[in-house]
Parts: C-alpha cells; sequence; structure tokens
C-alpha cells in the first residue's frame, strides 16, 4: 500500500475509529486481531501484532500454549526429547 493512502475518520464519543476495510485487507488485518498501538513523535502508530514462536521466533504453524505460541517444528523437537 502507497504511504499516500489516507482517510478522514471520525472519532466516536468512546475514542473508537473505524480503520478502512481498504487498509485492513492490505495488510491482512482480520476480526479479532491484535493491533500494537503506540506513539511515535507526534502520531498515533497502529500495526498489526503478528504471532511469532516463542521459541525460534517463526510466524508460520503456530499453536498457541496458554499465552505463547509454539511452531510445528519447535513442538516436534520438544516431543521428540521427552
Amino acid at each position: 500500500m502507497k504511504s499516500e493512502t489516507s482517510d478522514i475518520r471520525q472519532l466516536d464519543t468512546l475514542g473508537r475509529v473505524v480503520l478502512p476495510k481498504k487498509m485492513r485487507t492490505a495488510l491482512g488485518i482480520s476480526e479479532n486481531d491484535n493491533l500494537r498501538i503506540s506513539l511515535e513523535s507526534n502520531a498515533i502508530v497502529i500495526r498489526r501484532e503478528v504471532p511469532l514462536c516463542a521459541i525460534c521466533r517463526r510466524d508460520r504453524d503456530l499453536t498457541q500454549i496458554g499465552s505463547s505460541y509454539v511452531c510445528l517444528a519447535c513442538a516436534k523437537e520438544i516431543a521428540s526429547k521427552i
């Protein structure tokens, strides 16, 4: 997505704003995804929080265990050592 892409949205009384569908689609953001919201200089920055394997930091084939994620390769390696 080009950095010039912009939209004007109104903040509601609870401080919410709807992210435009074209932007959510371009970034692969789906319902219930986690987003990291931070202040950088004088801008609010919203990034999609991608879960990573707690061991090797891969972002594919993940299984959630408690509040952490483990990839299939690491899960297999752990299982082989038990």
